[in-house]
């Protein structure tokens, strides 16, 4: 009733409005402490960026320093980029080909 149309027919341009990316992808670098960090006496080992997906983005790719070492986190939308794990190889490969890591 009151003149609305099927439910998929008007959910749908409400899907796109909330939905409108100003950008497909953010990447972060953050330069972390040089240097190893303890809390409690305990040493923090590892540091894991995490740039959380706001404003409709799809995906997020956080860089972070710590301790002599660069830490990468890839999120994603999975309804957008179910593929995720493709980007973070492909990541993982380019540092290894330019010889930044050892695969």
């Amino acid at each position: 009733g009151g003149g609305r149309g099927p439910r998929g027919v008007v959910g749908a341009p409400a899907r796109l409005w909330r939905h409108r990316p100003c950008a497909n992808a953010v990447v972060a670098s953050v330069p972390g402490p040089p240097s190893t960090r303890y809390l409690l006496g305990g040493r923090l080992r590892r540091v894991t960026p995490l740039v959380p997906l706001a404003a409709n983005l799809d995906v997020s790719v956080g860089v972070i320093s710590y301790d002599g070492e660069l830490s990468f986190g890839c999120f994603a939308d999975a309804e957008r980029c179910p593929d995720v794990a493709t980007l973070a190889a492909g990541i993982g490969d380019t540092l290894a080909t330019l010889g930044v890591i050892r695969a």
